[in-house]
Parts: structure tokens; sequence; C-alpha cells
């Protein structure tokens, strides 16, 4: 019973509102994530004969979409850590040493999130030269493992900080949280459940709560 205006009426509706956690109105980015995930929503029922035709045919030059762009255009030019910030985040001894491990993945080898969460120690390759490296072939979203978006296996370069750390990591810390050395097929971050179940869920939090340190700026703003 869905069509074409009710879609219409949705965004609208978007555009005309605030976001309750904000006060502020949707950025378009927001507006258009919510769109994409409707469209794909009825993707599925069209492939899946649940439908004759989809209503999500919304077009941004028809001005029924808002163009991508961020609700504070300066915020993503301020929106990255500085040296000592990254610095803090990989050894401070008050934050726990498996985000630590966490952090240095993203920071020292610019991995995304769900890549982080995927890396295991069979990934990790010491020996190759003039740097290790670590294949990254696979992602971790909403705790399913599946390729990464261009399905390309990426060859990155282990920084020497980086490599003292996940030395450390795989000689005293991951026997210390789970009683064992690890195993080729292990997560190299993972769950503190288990060492097989991927760490993804709560890091976000995590890092919400290790920058809100007296040491860091507040997130997204100049010092």
């Amino acid at each position: 019973d869905v069509n074409r205006a009710d879609i219409v009426g949705v965004i609208d509706a978007m555009k005309a509102a605030e976001s309750e956690q904000t006060g502020r109105p949707y950025a378009p980015r927001t507006i258009l994530h919510c769109y994409n995930t409707i469209r794909l929503l009825f993707d599925d029922a069209l492939i899946a004969d649940a439908i004759a035709a989809t209503p999500c045919t919304l077009k941004t030059k028809r001005g029924e979409l808002p163009t991508k762009r961020d609700a504070d255009p300066r915020w993503r030019s301020r929106a990255i850590y500085t040296r000592d910030e990254a610095e803090t985040l990989i050894s401070s001894e008050a934050i726990p040493h498996d985000r630590r491990v966490y952090y240095a993945l993203q920071l020292l080898a610019g991995l995304r999130s769900g890549e982080t969460a995927a890396r295991r120690w069979s990934d990790l390759d010491t020996d190759a030269t003039p740097l290790g490296r670590m294949l990254v072939w696979n992602q971790i979203v909403d705790g399913k493992e599946r390729a990464t978006k261009t399905g390309d296996v990426r060859e990155v370069p282990i920084h020497p900080t980086l490599a003292a750390m996940l030395a450390e990591w795989k000689l005293v810390g991951f026997s210390l949280y789970f009683g064992r050395h690890p195993r080729p097929d292990d997560l190299i971050i993972q769950c503190r459940r288990g060492p097989t179940l991927p760490r993804t869920d709560t890091m976000p939090a995590h890092l919400k709560d290790d920058l809100a340190r007296p040491d860091f700026r507040p997130y997204g703003r100049p010092r």
C-alpha cells in the first residue's frame, strides 16, 4: 500500500523536523541514510516478488532528496586527532590494553572499524620486508563477516610502533584476558567473552568514554 507520495512525505517531514538528539534540523547526510535504508528494504521486497514496483524513485536533481553534505560544513576539517591525542589513545595505561591495540590498528594501519574487528592473527605477516604486513580482505558489519566494499585484498604495512604493540598483546595481554596464547584463527581484538567473538558493538561507546578524559578536547571542536 506504500506509494511514491508516502516516501516523499517521509523525506519532507524529516527536512522540516529537528533531531531530538541535537535540537537542530536533520543533516542532509542523515536524511539520505534513512532514505537509502527504506530504498534497500523495498529493493529486497521487489526481488522477493512481494511488490510489483518500488516507490523509492526520488531524485536529488528534482529536489526530492537533499544534496549530500554535513549540517556544519566546517565540522569535518576539525574532527581529527592531534598527534598527542592519538598517542594518548594508544599508550595511556588508563585505557584498557585491548582498546589501546584496537585504536592503534585504526590510527596506525588506517583500518575501518569493521575491518579492525575482523582481523585475525593469521592475517598478520611479521616476516614481510621491509615492514611487516597485514592482509585486509573482510569486515564485520552488524555482527556478520562480509567482504570489504571493493572486495579486493589490501596489503597494509605495519608501523614499527604497531608491530611492537601487537607483539606485546600477543605475548602478554591476550593470555591475561583469555588464559591462553592466541591461535591463528583467533580475532586479534575480540569480545572479552571469547576470542572468537567480534568486538564491534561496544567499541563506539568505549571510544566516547575514552575521549571524555580531561586531556582531550570536546569532540569536533578546535582547542
